[in-house]
Parts: C-alpha cells; sequence; structure tokens
C-alpha cells in the first residue's frame, strides 16, 4: 500500500470511528509531521476525504472536519440507496461466476473483521480492525457498483464515495450510536446475513429479490439514523421545557 493510501485510510477511519471530531482542525504541517511524511503526500490524502464531503477547507483557517446535519446524512443514505439498488439489480443481471465468488469472500471478510474487532483486546488492534471493517463493507458496496457493468452508476458511486459519511452521525458510527455490545452483536449478524443473502440472488441471477434485499439493508441503516434524530429533537424539547421553567 502507498503511504497517500495509508494516510488517507487512517484518517478516514479515525473520522468515520470518531477520534477525529466534527469541527476539528487538521494542519498539513501537523499531519506531515505525525505520518512522517511528505506534504505533498498529506495534501492529496486531505484531498480525497475533501471530495467525499468529509472534510473543509476554510479559507485563511485551513482544513476542518465537516459537520453535517441531520438532514445530509438522510440524502446520503437516499442518494446510497438510488444508486445501489440500481447497482444489485444490474449486476444480477451480468454477474459471472468468478465475479459471484468474490462477493460471497468480501462478503465474509467483512464479517470476520468486524467479529475480531468486537473481541480485540488491546486499544491498537481495535484500532487497526476498525480500518479493517470500513474498508472491507465499502469494497464490498463498491464491487457490487463495479460488477453491474453500469457506468453512469458506477461513475457517480465514484465522484461522491457517499460510503464513508453515510456511515456516522455525530462523529460516531451509526450503530455505535445505538446499540450496546450485544445489540451490535445481533447486528453485525443481521448485516451478514443480508450480505450473503444479497451475494445468493445476485448469484442466481434474481435481480428482483437483489434490489429488495439492497433496498432493505440500506433502509435499516437510513432507519437507525431516523429514529436518533428524533431522540434528538425529544432531547431538546425537553431541555427547552426545562430550560422555560427555571
Amino acid at each position: 500500500m502507498s503511504v497517500e493510501n495509508a494516510v488517507y485510510n487512517d484518517l478516514l477511519s479515525n473520522i468515520v470511528n470518531g477520534r477525529i471530531r466534527p469541527g476539528e482542525r487538521m494542519t498539513l504541517a501537523g499531519l506531515a509531521e505525525q505520518y512522517n511524511a511528505r506534504p505533498a503526500v498529506i495534501r492529496k490524502s486531505v484531498r480525497k476525504l475533501q471530495k467525499q464531503g468529509l472534510v473543509e477547507s476554510r479559507r485563511k483557517w485551513g482544513t476542518y472536519v465537516k459537520e453535517h446535519s441531520v438532514d445530509e446524512w438522510l440524502d446520503y443514505f437516499r442518494l446510497r440507496e438510488a444508486l445501489e439498488t440500481v447497482a444489485a439489480r444490474r449486476a444480477a443481471e451480468v454477474v459471472t461466476a468468478e465475479q459471484s465468488d468474490i462477493l460471497f469472500e468480501l462478503a465474509d471478510k467483512f464479517y470476520e473483521a468486524a467479529k475480531a474487532q468486537m473481541s480485540a483486546r488491546s486499544r491498537k488492534e481495535q484500532v487497526r480492525l476498525e480500518q479493517q471493517v470500513l474498508l472491507t463493507d465499502r469494497h464490498f458496496h463498491r464491487t457490487i457498483v463495479r460488477f453491474s457493468g453500469s457506468v453512469l452508476v458506477a461513475r457517480v458511486h465514484a465522484e461522491h464515495d457517499i460510503h464513508p459519511i453515510s456511515s456516522i452521525v455525530d462523529g460516531r458510527p451509526i450503530a455505535d450510536a445505538q446499540f450496546d455490545r450485544d445489540g451490535l452483536s445481533a447486528l453485525l449478524e443481521k448485516s451478514h446475513q443480508e450480505h450473503r443473502a444479497l451475494c445468493e440472488a445476485i448469484k442466481g441471477r434474481n435481480a428482483d429479490e437483489a434490489e429488495q434485499i439492497m433496498r432493505q439493508h440500506i433502509r435499516f441503516a437510513l432507519g437507525l439514523l431516523q429514529q436518533w434524530k428524533l431522540r434528538q429533537i425529544k432531547q431538546e424539547d425537553t431541555s427547552l421545557e426545562q430550560h422555560k421553567q427555571t
């Protein structure tokens, strides 16, 4: 792996998993020192994050992790649903046996990485596995888009690379914001079953089923975000009411 990709993957993992918080400032000099890399390499990595909408440059102030509204997150999920359901359908229509095997392998890699992360004993190992979980899940979904053969869907999906940003809320992974450890374990099993079912539908060239499973898979995460938004609104209303009473 190139230094540029290693820096990018580490920054991406740190942002998605909340170790670099929304609104936090990042400097090229500081990152270059942290990663022992040339400023040009850091600049390229940061540009990738900027293209994904994860960081923003403020004139005369520097680069900051972008703060997104819940409505923006909802839009990212809806865009993912629109693109990836089409991709799943198209993939089921044109997939080869070799490509089908690759999808099963990627689904299992994500599952194994996520299980290992949950049982990691050291913080260093957990951080390493968090990055692997993010990248394998992203790779699984991007590979379905690639195997769809749709140049248009692949181009739009790649241009926006919306998967990472649709995985976080309030600077934390959506699942972490919703579940305790037992809940996360059950969620992992559910996600793995859906990934495998999606692979089976694509392998069996069942386009309708592949599209439906992908839609359910993304809408479940969308539902988690909507529940989180409702809780935030309720908490804000309660705080406002308490403030009025004092």
